[in-house]
């Protein structure tokens, strides 16, 4: 079944419980689909804290190498993927359970990692500073259409080079930030 199917009653069945042992913890299927949502977006933030910090190259590359632990999480986990950017939960929803799942989260999430990425980019000179504001979005639109895209099985590119087609994906977008000369 696909999250939008699901109910709190057929949890609970499938669980072998009581369908009301699911409302003592959920208020409604949506804080449900926001609890694992949840889950995703920190499984992601530490996959991409992970390559972050492994890579101590130049910030492109660090780009790169963040692009691909966001595409290769969301194809390891296509459904989870859809869930947390397919709209079934509100991003409040979300990050109410974020934050109830790890107290002390950092508001550094995958975005936010980014951004950092990014900053770098701009402050070594490799952005022009008209290219910076709004940057996040766009890689994230990029990269989001692009993993959906492989999961899906569309497009030109099989999912054995999703690697290589995200890489490439990154760097033609920043070379095409960088400033004039």
């Amino acid at each position: 079944e696909g999250a939008d199917e699901l109910s709190l009653r057929s949890i609970s069945r499938s669980l072998g419980v009581d369908a009301a042992a699911a409302y003592r913890h959920y208020r409604n299927k949506s804080d449900l689909l926001a609890a694992v949502a949840a889950v995703g977006f920190l499984e992601l933030r530490e996959a991409m804290r992970n390559a972050g910090a492994a890579a101590a190259r130049p910030p492109a590359d660090r780009l790169c190498t963040l692009g691909r632990a966001y595409a290769a999480y969301g194809m390891a986990h296509p459904r989870l993927y859809r869930l947390m950017f397919g709209g079934l939960c509100t991003t409040a929803q979300i990050r109410a359970a974020i934050v109830a799942a790890d107290p002390g989260y950092d508001a550094l999430g995958p975005f936010e990692i980014l951004s950092e990425v990014l900053d770098e980019l701009w402050s070594k000179g490799a952005l022009a500073p008209t290219a910076r504001q709004g940057a996040e979005f766009e890689i994230w639109c990029a990269m989001h259409g692009l993993v959906s895209l492989l999961i899906d099985g569309r497009g030109p590119y099989p999912a054995a080079v999703a690697g290589e087609r995200v890489e490439r994906h990154l760097r033609t977008l920043v070379s095409g930030w960088r400033p004039a000369t």
